[in-house]
């Protein structure tokens, strides 16, 4: 398996483009957000909703560990990732043919928390914002990672203590979750 190469700059121009992907979509009407293509599947808005409460999850590992990481007088321009985590990285990004690598089921704590039917225009737009907003915190922590030694503090990833993330491989992690549910 290669290695995965972590670029700062790429990850805030993913970040930038799912903002554009997130524009596009705000665009749709509610009705299109909230219906089901399929009785099991859920609706754009849903995912929408789920990709927030991914990131959600992330946000205070973020930060804790940005607290915990030693300033340092270089920045850095690509973080290489531990084999098992680039491995996590590489199977959540979408592939070339648009397949995605690795289904997985969905834990609790990342299944929408709103019915579709009961959503409100407000609560379509707070949804869209959280979203938005957390995108943009992506990105800072990546700039404020970038005077750190990023490498020395690693935390569980959502799927546990199987898998420990450094900052840069969380966000890379995040933002390929991400990119698959834009796909």
């Amino acid at each position: 398996m290669a290695k995965t190469i972590i670029i700062p700059e790429r990850l805030i121009q993913q970040a930038n483009d799912q903002k554009t992907q997130l524009a596009k979509v705000r665009e749709i009407s509610r009705e299109d957000l909230i219906r089901k293509p399929e009785a099991n599947s859920w609706s754009i808005i849903e995912i929408v909703e789920h990709m927030h409460l991914t990131q959600e999850l992330y946000m205070p590992k973020f930060d804790k560990a940005l607290e915990k990481l030693p300033v340092t007088n270089n920045t850095w321009d690509q973080v290489v990732a531990k084999r098992s985590s680039g491995m996590f990285i590489e199977g959540l990004a979408p592939q070339k043919n648009g397949k995605i690598k690795w289904k997985m089921k969905t834990s609790g704590i990342f299944k929408p928390k709103h019915f579709c039917e009961e959503m409100t225009p407000e609560t379509v737009e707070q949804i869209f914002n959280d979203f938005e907003n957390g995108l943009d915190r992506i990105k800072e922590v990546i700039s404020e990672a970038r005077v750190r030694e990023v490498k020395k503090v690693r935390f569980n990833s959502a799927l546990g203590p199987i898998v420990r993330f450094n900052l840069a491989e969380a966000c890379a992690f995040m933002l390929n979750h991400n990119a698959r549910h834009f796909e």
